[in-house]
């Protein structure tokens, strides 16, 4: 499966945000009901506008569910195999914020298994952290959408399909390669895939609470 994904401007610029994901990789927040619908290995088309048009400008492939609470990461050792591959511990800076990292699991359970789980603490009220999807970012060759809008969030997208029209109309699309389910469907197998990351953050702060200064400060 395919999916398109909008950077915002506000705190990137592609090339800050190409800096970033090669040394962390690539981290993007996910509603849960989307999330639910992907799968390990399927690919994450990146854009963000330039000037009035957008431009794709890299891809990832969905490996990791990070983000998570110490309560969803407590569950989910109670009800899947899960082996340990990192403690956790680095501080990590993002354009966004900053969190510490918890540690990571390998998993073989599905991403939609894992993300039922999330969903059964969060009606207990516990915390279920932040969820976020990620992978290794790989740049390519700068695809133009003109007609394509931002939009939040992950849409489906027929990535053959736009892939092939990029290369016929010298890098840049036009049309609409979104996808409803029922057409997704046939392309499933497109996810590769068995096994992904779970991972857990702590102390996560945005970059807006970094950038507070407490009021006593103002006054020396």
């Amino acid at each position: 499966m395919d999916w398109l994904h909008w950077v915002g401007r506000e705190y990137y610029t592609q090339k800050s945000f190409i800096k970033e994901a090669e040394k962390y990789g690539v981290t993007r927040r996910v509603s849960l009901q989307v999330a639910k619908q992907m799968s390990w290995g399927d690919r994450v088309f990146c854009a963000m506008l330039n000037r009035k048009q957008g431009e794709i400008f890299g891809c990832f492939t969905i490996s990791t569910l990070s983000g998570l609470s110490s309560e969803v990461i407590e569950k989910i050792n109670e009800e899947t195999e899960v082996t340990m591959t990192d403690p956790g511990g680095e501080r990590v800076q993002r354009g966004c914020g900053e969190y510490m990292s918890g540690p990571s699991f390998q998993t073989e359970a599905s991403l939609e298994e894992i993300v039922e789980i999330v969903e059964n603490v969060r009606e207990k009220n516990e915390d279920i952290g932040k969820p976020m999807v990620g992978g290794k970012f790989t740049q390519i060759e700068p695809i133009t959408l003109i007609d394509i809008p931002f939009r939040q969030g992950f849409r489906k997208i027929n990535g053959k399909a736009l892939l092939h029209s990029a290369e016929c109309n010298n890098r840049r699309v036009q049309g609409q390669f979104y996808i409803d389910k029922e057409e997704a469907e046939p392309l499933l197998t497109q996810s590769m895939r068995e096994s992904g990351l779970i991972q857990a953050i702590e102390n996560y702060k945005r970059k807006e609470q970094l950038l507070t200064v407490p009021l006593q400060l103002l006054l020396f």
